[in-house]
């Protein structure tokens, strides 16, 4: 079931969210909002209406609205959830291939790199980290 409507030649076309740091209706102008509706229209512009005006602007009921939006915030939080744990991932298996590569590396009867035994034949977390640091500024630093 798609929800739309034109409003000022554009029409509504998904839930963002909600945003309690927004307290004014972009549709009717009525302050103080606790949680204004994040929506986005085709155009690509994201409004924040109250409750009410969205389900009117929607067609729906304000339970409706309500529910789909914090469907929308739920989704949007678990988005930025897996994207910080992709970017850790990232980073730890840039580490494991940083750790394979030092001399001192100590691999499992499985060829897997023994991260613990690893690290304190470099002397220490705290050396290898300085270590791994000290490359990564080096690498950064010869970019260009």
């Amino acid at each position: 079931m798609n929800h739309s409507v034109s409003m000022a030649n554009a029409i509504i076309v998904k839930f963002l969210g909600t945003d309690d740091s927004v307290s004014t209706c972009d549709c009717c102008g009525k302050r103080g909002l606790k949680h204004a509706v994040a929506l986005e229209t085709d155009m690509g512009d994201e409004v924040f209406y109250g409750v009410t005006c969205a389900a009117r602007a929607l067609g729906m009921a304000t339970k409706d609205v309500k529910s789909r939006a914090v469907d929308a915030q739920t989704a949007k939080r678990q988005a930025e959830i897996a994207a910080k744990e992709k970017i850790a991932r990232d980073e730890d298996n840039l580490f494991g291939a940083w750790l394979a590569k030092q001399p001192e590396c100590v691999f499992d009867w499985n060829g897997k790199v023994n991260r613990i035994k690893t690290i304190n034949a470099l002397g220490g977390w705290t050396e290898t980290r300085e270590m791994y640091a000290d490359r990564l500024n080096y690498v950064v630093g010869h970019a260009g």
